[in-house]
């Protein structure tokens, strides 16, 4: 125990976890190609940042607490970045009971979860305890050293004030005996207390006015008294060592003391001799009392006590021969003037100074699924808004496909008698023999032949049917062979397929004739050579000059026709264009 008394948690212990293997397969669907040799890294830095944060032994200085700070920083920073839990990244964190020692019987208790949660917690837990061990090894030669102290102790408070409140809602499982609600509390009063005895130090050393040390004085016993209330709770009692509730009943009973020692000062300068007795006598049995539960070796207490009994044996004398008040019951005083209780100071993100987060150029897992979210979303319209293009198009070159435009406009402006297009058809129709050859192939489509051959078929598989038949009936058992329906059901079959792809190519057969004696007329002039075609094509026999009005519409409107078709070719590609790209066009 330090010359001061003063009290530190302990620490919580680990093991060590491979933290690199889970957390870079996991991240190497998340992140982009940009980065992923960034995040790598970074993820391999944070395995050996917890392994000097967690699994190496800490020594009680500034250095070793920014590593600690700087570990639990990074694991805040990534919360929404890396999901660590049973479901994703599932690295099981195991720690161990900050106050249970173990037995030879038993090992200490420990929880392991898979959860980030818990590992922040825990990391938690051994900041605060931290702080305050720190806190408690200063030595008070100096204002630095008090100040450090005091700020430790204050920090130290807030972070288990912090845990307190959230813990139970970090992760679904009863923590651990010394991450309970009641523990932190009671950890956290006790900080508390220090950490305002810390600043009666400063204000003793400093020689400050009785007045105020009364105020002082009086706040750090009862900040002890509440610190006592809390740990010795049934659910927590058992956890403290023995020293720990003697030495915080001792400090609840010594500044009680120290206080009246104050008080009794502040009455002899208001000429309150009787009262200032009384008070002396007060705290010389406070301190009487203070002694059956603090080492003899404490500063900062004992060395007052000297200082009370003189002044008790001084005061008593000048009021029996001198001032004669009546020395009140000690019970009767009023009480003492109090300052404003203080409270932990809440912790804030980061807590490293100039902290800089190795994952700054991962996204939340929240914005990576919202953003594959919209790219999915965005695909779905990019691709309904240029199927919508895309059919209107079709519909459009159909309507002019049946219109022959743009030839027909080529044909009007030709000096050719005879249509371009119409030469084309023409020559491909002669090419393959003209109108009469086409006829003859049409009339060579028949298909009775096969039809009679199916029939034929049919008519034998019926007999060989009848024959079998008449067999098994005139010798019974005796005609052993397979019955008919099972020898030649697949030849049935084949012949109903025939007969179905017959009748299919008859009516398609009818279809062609029925569109070739439409057109025949029209197919029997394109067979005919340039001279008789040139003749029966209207309006070829005497041309008109120069183009009329309808053309000149007509053409204009291909033109605009011309234009959205480039333009929606150019959408297109636009719309196909990753966001990214877009951004730097814009």
């Amino acid at each position: 125990m330090a010359a001061f008394g003063f009290i530190n948690a302990p620490l919580k212990s680990t093991h060590k976890v491979d933290l690199v293997k889970p957390l870079t397969t996991y991240n190497h669907f998340t992140a982009s190609d940009d980065n992923w040799s960034d995040i790598t890294e970074a993820i391999r830095e944070l395995n050996k940042l917890r392994s000097k944060a967690c699994c190496q032994p800490l020594d009680n200085n500034q250095s070793d607490l920014n590593i600690l700070t700087r570990y639990y920083d990074q694991l805040v920073a990534i919360e929404n970045k890396i999901i660590i839990s049973a479901t994703q990244n599932p690295v099981v964190f195991k720690w161990e009971d900050a106050f249970d020692e173990g037995s030879i019987f038993s090992s200490r208790v420990s929880l392991s979860l898979p959860d980030g949660s818990f590992e922040r917690a825990a990391v938690l837990f051994n900041i605060g305890s931290l702080m305050s061990q720190i806190a408690a090894a200063q030595q008070f030669h100096t204002d630095d050293q008090i100040r450090i102290s005091a700020k430790l102790f204050q920090q130290s408070a807030g972070v288990f004030a912090h845990l307190r409140d959230v813990v139970l809602g970090m992760f679904q499982q009863e923590p651990t005996p010394d991450l309970m609600p009641d523990t932190l509390a009671a950890l956290s009063a006790l900080m508390v207390a220090q950490w305002r005895e810390a600043i009666y130090f400063k204000a003793h050393k400093d020689k400050i006015k009785a007045v105020s040390m009364v105020k002082i004085s009086a706040q750090v016993a009862e900040h002890y008294a509440d610190a006592q209330k809390m740990m010795t709770k049934d659910v927590v009692r058992g956890l403290w060592d023995t020293e720990w509730i003697s030495i915080v009943n001792g400090k609840t009973i010594a500044y009680q003391a120290i206080a009246q020692f104050y008080q009794s000062e502040v009455n002899g300068e208001n000429r309150q001799y009787g009262e200032q007795v009384s008070r002396l006598a007060g705290s010389l049995k406070l301190f009487e009392a203070a002694q059956e539960y603090l080492p003899k070796d404490i500063t900062g207490i004992w060395d007052i006590y000297p200082t009370v009994s003189m002044a008790h044996t001084a005061a008593k004398k000048d009021n029996d021969f001198i001032y004669h008040e009546r020395v009140a019951d000690f019970q009767s005083l009023p009480g003492l003037e109090k300052a404003v209780l203080a409270k932990p100071t809440p912790i804030t993100n980061p807590i490293t100074p100039n902290f800089i987060d190795m994952f700054s150029t991962l996204v939340p897992v929240q914005v990576h699924n919202a953003t594959q979210s919209y790219n999915a979303r965005k695909a779905e319209l990019v691709n309904m808004e240029i199927g919508r293009m895309r059919e209107a198009t079709q519909l459009m070159n159909a309507i002019l496909a049946s219109l022959n435009l743009p030839a027909a406009l080529d044909n009007v402006t030709s000096t050719e008698t005879i249509p371009e297009s119409i030469k084309i058809k023409s020559a491909m129709l002669k090419q393959n023999g003209g109108s009469d050859k086409l006829e003859r192939r049409l009339n060579s489509f028949r298909t009775y032949f096969l039809e009679n051959t199916l029939a034929v078929c049919s008519r034998i598989l019926e007999d060989e049917k009848e024959n079998d038949d008449n067999m098994r009936k005139q010798l019974g058992t005796k005609w052993s062979r397979l019955p008919s329906d099972q020898l030649t059901g697949p030849l049935v079959t084949e012949i109903g397929r025939y007969r179905r792809i017959l009748h299919t190519a008859s009516k398609a057969n009818e279809m062609v004739r029925e569109k070739f004696e439409a057109h025949r007329h029209g197919l029997e002039l394109l067979s005919e050579n340039e001279t008789e075609l040139r003749s029966v094509i209207p309006g070829q026999t005497v041309r008109a000059t120069g183009e009329t009005d309808a053309v000149c519409r007509l053409r204009q409107l291909m033109t605009e026709w011309n234009e959205v078709a480039i333009e929606r070719e150019l959408l297109e590609k636009e719309l196909r264009i990753p966001i990214a790209i877009l951004y730097m066009i814009s």
